[in-house]
């Protein structure tokens, strides 16, 4: 076996390196999401799910690291869930509130 040195990141191992963050959370029609993705991770997307895993919004994500505005006055008042997802898999998913 040859090991040059080089680290990989497994996929078991990425959501720990993967951070999104809403605020203010609850909040009635905008909020921000400040997010970082993996080094390497292409193709993110932050989406938004109702309780029985519907996706009802998406929003592409064009850098490794930012903060994005999400407008929520489609959604009616209750829980939901934002995602970090990258070609197609979900690296970490937390809840939010939504008061209108």
């Amino acid at each position: 076996k040859f090991n040059c040195g080089v680290k990989t990141t497994d996929l078991e191992n990425i959501s720990e390196e993967a951070l999104i963050q809403i605020y203010p959370n609850p909040f009635s029609s905008h909020a921000v999401v400040q997010y970082s993705m993996p080094w390497g991770v292409k193709n993110g997307v932050l989406t938004i799910s109702d309780l029985f895993g519907r996706q009802l919004n998406n929003y592409e994500l064009n850098n490794i690291q930012g903060q994005i505005e999400i407008n929520t006055n489609n959604l009616n008042s209750g829980v939901y869930f934002y995602s970090l997802v990258s070609d197609g898999k979900p690296l970490l998913t937390k809840k939010m509130v939504v008061q209108n």
